[in-house]
């Protein structure tokens, strides 16, 4: 018995965060999408004898996560939407309104000039034998959903395209197993779980990207939270030291984007961690400043670390008071040294000593 590890790509770049409808065009990865494919590659390298991609990019760079070297094979690639192919869901919606509504009722209905749904399934599957007959014992396949849908509707005997165990979330992967005569799928799809570690930690940074320098100044503020966490703990405070840890690690996952600290909120909440997440958002503003918890360690930690060494706190405030370029970046400036000042002073009360300088 072999099995298939069919998983759909991670999320793509849309712009302006709108959903596109996507068949041949060739979007790249978003950065989101990077950290699922990591997910999924640490889920499934080690257990496949080889992996298999589509050639659309999207897929490719979410294969080369599992093996660096995947094998491309023109069947996988997603079937082609036509007219749609490439366009915004709104402007699908406003500029085919009856077609668009009616294919919200039933997915088989072609849209205008696109690769019918038999013709897909049927490319897909030999792609899929094609792989089979290039490989040995288990293997991954990293494909798109419409196509991955269609497959799984062949080998179930069912013509639901839109039935919800046929639809995968990005980054997503199905079981099929296959004994040399049929396939016998597992339902429903797996989405690998986020249990972070400080390998899998170094690994979602690297993904992203995040420059070294970034990377340095995560993993010197992550030994600050440690070091404080470990105090207040000595102390009497009792704190989650672990999730400290993982959230000092990633604390700058997102440093790259606008409005970093939301978008690595929003992306650690989407892989499954809103502990961590919460955390994440509030590494600039604190909800409550004077409070002593996980969030609290984190957020003073940073403020304790210029690029990668400790420096003292007001120092930090006077170096960077040279980077806001307005009064409203100098008042919202100003508030964070009174923070960050004043949680200092409670920190070191409640330890008994000056453990932040």
């Amino acid at each position: 018995m072999r099995r298939i590890y069919l998983a759909r790509h991670g999320r793509p770049d849309f712009p302006d965060g709108e959903k596109y409808c996507l068949g041949s065009t060739d979007m790249p990865l978003s950065p989101f999408g990077r950290l699922q494919a990591c997910l999924l590659g640490r889920e499934l390298r080690g257990m496949v004898s080889a992996v298999f991609t589509s050639p659309l990019s999207r897929a490719a760079d979410t294969a080369r996560f599992i093996a660096p070297e995947p094998v491309v094979i023109t069947g996988l690639a997603e079937a082609s939407m036509g007219d749609w192919d490439g366009l915004s869901f709104r402007e699908i919606k406003l500029r085919w309104p009856e077609l668009y509504a009616a294919r919200g009722r039933y997915a088989n209905i072609p849209m205008p000039d696109s690769e019918s749904f038999e013709h897909a399934q049927r490319r897909f599957a030999a792609a899929v034998g094609e792989a089979l007959g290039q490989s040995g014992g288990d293997i991954a396949i990293v494909a798109h959903n419409a196509v991955m849908q269609s497959f799984l509707c062949l080998i179930s005997g069912s013509d639901e395209y839109r039935a919800a165990e046929y639809r995968s979330a990005y980054g997503g992967y199905y079981i099929i197993e296959y004994d040399g005569k049929g396939f016998a799928p597992q339902f429903p799809a797996i989405v690998p779980q986020f249990e972070p570690d400080d390998a899998l930690c170094a690994a979602l940074m690297e993904a992203v990207p995040l420059p070294e320098r970034v990377r340095e100044h995560c993993r010197a503020v992550c030994r600050e939270a440690d070091r404080i966490a470990s105090e207040l703990t000595a102390a009497g405070r009792e704190l989650d030291a672990v999730l400290i840890h993982r959230a000092a690690l990633l604390h700058d996952i997102a440093r790259t984007q606008p409005e970093h600290p939301a978008a690595g909120a929003a992306w650690l909440r989407g892989l499954g961690s809103p502990e961590l997440a919460d955390i994440v958002r509030q590494h600039h503003d604190l909800d409550a400043p004077a409070e002593v918890n996980e969030a609290a360690v984190v957020y003073i930690a940073d403020k304790c670390v210029g690029d990668a060494e400790r420096i003292p706190l007001e120092r930090r405030f006077e170096k960077s008071l040279a980077k806001c370029k307005d009064d409203k970046a100098r008042e919202a400036h100003r508030r964070r040294a009174a923070e960050a000042l004043g949680l200092k002073e409670i920190i070191n009360t409640y330890c008994r000593k000056e453990i932040i300088q």
